[in-house]
This record gives C-alpha cells, sequence and structure tokens, in this order.
C-alpha cells in the first residue's frame, strides 16, 4: 500500500510504502492538477468514439478512414484506417487527424523497412471485422466457414510521448491454452510468454534472462511480432510497425483462452497487420511480404561466432 502527499511549498509527492518495496516495482507515477488532464488510471481516458456516434458500413470495402474524438475530450482526435490486404492480412492504424496538441510529428518506421503502405488491397471487410462507436473497438474474426474473433482492439491512449495499446488474443482454452510466443530475440526458459512484463529498446547488453519481472530485460532490437493458435487450422500473426521503446504487459487467462497485452510505448504511430494463416509456415510465408524474404550472407561476412 502507497500513501500519497503532496507538498504544495515544494511542488512535490512524498510517496511512502507501508511495507518494504524496492522502486522498480513502481510501474509508473502520474501526478496531474485537475480533471482536465490525462488520468491514465481511469479506463474512461483510453476511449475514444466514433465521430458522429455511427459505425460506417464496411461491405465490399477494402480500406476505409474512420475519425474518432477522445470520450473525455482530452486528446486530439484520431483517425483509424482499416485494410483489407491481399493473401488474407488485415491492418488497423491510427494517428492524430490533424496534429497532436503540441504539434508533434510521431516517428513511423519507414517502408523501405517493412513495406505496407502500397500493398494490393482484396476482400470484404465486413467480414474481417467488427466495429462499435462508444466507446470504440475493434473485433477481427475469423475468414472460415465458422467465424469466430480472434484479436479485439479493446482501447488506447494516444498522446506526444505516450502510446498505450490495450488488446486481446484469442486461443484456445482450458488444458490447450498456451499463450504467445515471439516478441523478437529474446533469452527465455519458456517458449510461451507467462504473465509479466517483457521489454523492446535498441541497447546492447548481455543476454538478459526473461523473468517477467520489473525492470524488464531487452535484447538488441526492437522486433514487435508474435504469434499463437486461435483454434484448429487457425494461427494468427500479429506485427506492430512501432519502435520507439516499448513494454508490452502480458496477463493470460488459461480458462477463457484469453491473452491480455497491453503496449507501452514513448512514441510512434499505432500501426498493427493482423495474419491468418492454416500453419504457422503459412503466416510466415505472409509475414514476408510484408519484411521481405531472409537473405543468407556470404560466409566471409559471418566473422568469429
Amino acid at each position: 500500500m502507497l500513501t500519497v502527499t503532496y507538498i504544495p511549498e515544494e511542488k512535490a509527492l512524498k510517496i511512502t510504502a507501508d511495507t518494504l518495496l524496492n522502486f522498480h516495482d513502481i510501474h509508473s507515477i502520474h501526478f496531474i492538477k485537475s480533471d482536465s488532464e490525462l488520468n491514465v488510471c481511469s479506463p474512461t481516458h483510453f476511449h475514444y468514439e466514433i465521430q458522429g456516434g455511427i459505425v460506417p458500413e464496411l461491405k465490399n470495402k477494402t480500406s476505409i478512414d474512420i475519425p474518432l474524438v477522445h470520450s473525455v475530450g482530452i486528446l486530439p482526435p484520431i483517425t483509424v484506417t482499416l485494410r483489407a490486404i491481399q493473401g488474407g492480412i488485415t491492418n488497423i492504424k491510427w494517428t492524430w487527424t490533424n496534429q497532436s496538441s503540441t504539434g508533434k510529428k510521431p516517428f513511423e518506421v519507414p517502408d523501405d523497412y517493412i513495406a505496407s503502405k502500397n500493398l494490393p488491397l482484396s476482400g470484404d471487410l465486413n467480414t474481417m471485422v467488427v466495429l462499435s462507436a462508444s466507446p470504440f473497438t475493434a473485433v477481427f474474426i475469423t475468414a472460415d466457414a465458422n467465424p469466430t474473433e480472434y484479436f479485439r482492439i479493446d482501447s488506447m491512449i494516444f498522446d506526444d510521448y505516450l502510446n498505450w495499446i490495450k488488446v486481446h488474443a484469442t486461443t484456445e482454452s482450458g488444458p490447450l491454452f498456451n499463450g504467445i510466443f515471439g516478441l523478437g530475440e529474446r533469452a527465455n526458459f519458456d517458449f510461451f510468454y507467462k504473465d509479466g512484463v517483457y521489454s523492446m529498446w535498441s541497447k546492447d547488453i548481455p543476454t538478459p534472462i526473461e523473468t517477467g519481472d520489473l525492470p524488464a530485460s531487452n535484447m538488441y532490437g526492437t522486433h514487435p511480432y508474435f504469434m499463437y493458435k486461435n483454434k484448429a487450422q487457425t494461427f494468427i500473426g500479429a506485427l506492430y510497425k512501432l519502435a520507439a521503446a516499448q513494454d508490452w504487459w502480458i496477463a493470460n487467462d488459461a480458462a477463457n483462452g484469453k491473452v491480455g497485452i497491453q503496449t507501452v510505448a514513448v512514441g510512434g504511430v499505432a500501426d498493427i497487420f493482423l495474419i491468418q494463416g492454416k500453419t504457422p509456415e503459412v503466416v510466415t510465408q505472409k509475414y514476408y511480404t510484408l519484411i521481405g524474404n531472409p537473405v543468407l550472407v556470404p560466409q566471409w561476412s559471418l566473422g568469429w561466432h
């Protein structure tokens, strides 16, 4: 239990723990002056609404732009873009409709690295995603004879230096539950991620063994891509086109076959690619259409390893 006291003459917060506490066990500290400022402890501050309150028609459309407004009116409006990409890939992206409150332009991963802007479009968004207006949510469904949910955008905060994305991945439940795997190069005794926090920041340090505890470990690169099994003959790959320093908070719910995933980044845009396939190999082949095929370098360039 933490006790927080404001000291007016020093314009400071005094935080006292009732029991022994490591400072790195505190996720974050947010200090606001009034209800007119962003409060990340309030669920409603993570909500946006479709402008006008009406879900747009998606039938026979391969792409659409949807304007959103912040539910409590603190953050600037954003625009969500949905695309049905050829080969069974669905893309959802959001950024400011005009500009941020400070005029800052978010950094985007160049298309030279992940070729995503001019991919051919094909399909019907109406069979791929179900939208809700207030609060805005996006439920992505499988492309088969028995469509079921496999991924859900729950809520988000999109600010100058805070890009917070809350989603749920739907997997097999009960004894068949495994969770997600991937998230780039990592040193982990477990193939599937347990509950905890996992960081991505390009920092060259000796190989850290993942524990899921704060302060989170990180490896050399930032490559936010993971996979999981949704149901029989349905595997999902999810690529976040996001290069900013970021923490991934994983919460597994085996009984219900859900993985809660919160991505907390210090910037960038929200640009998510969802890939469906009957096997991991099929998903990987489709994934290569975004990032390019692997290249075998010449033997002389490998050096001592």
